[in-house]
């Protein structure tokens, strides 16, 4: 998928990312990031799963992952691997396109309230 946000770096070195559609300019790597560049499939599962910095991020579940014995399931996002207990998953991503919309971030967290 498309994004209007492309990632520049100032002359010390430090990634911003441009919304060339907005003129918004950012340090934070902009949601839609993590999965433009991802294979997305009709039958994916994105979920809306926590983030150390960011509060949630979406990820797709590995296909055919079962849960450990630690109630864990796989999902990858940004080109990670990663496991996470269910608790720290939010909800199911209806639509992979609600990630692209140009919705402010408090609305898309009150989604995930």
């Amino acid at each position: 998928m498309a994004t209007p946000w492309k990632d520049y770096q100032t002359a010390e070195g430090s990634t911003f990312y441009y919304n060339e559609r907005t003129g918004k300019t950012q340090w934070d790597k902009p949601i839609e990031l993590y999965v433009c560049n991802a294979d997305i499939r009709e039958d994916d599962q994105w979920y809306w799963v926590k983030h150390k910095t960011l509060c949630y991020i979406p990820a797709r579940r590995v296909r055919n992952s079962e849960s450990t014995k630690d109630n864990c399931q796989r999902f990858e996002c940004d080109g990670r691997t990663f496991e996470l207990k269910m608790a720290d998953v939010g909800p199911r991503i209806d639509c992979v396109d609600e990630i692209f919309s140009d919705n402010d971030d408090m609305i898309n967290l009150s989604r995930i309230s």
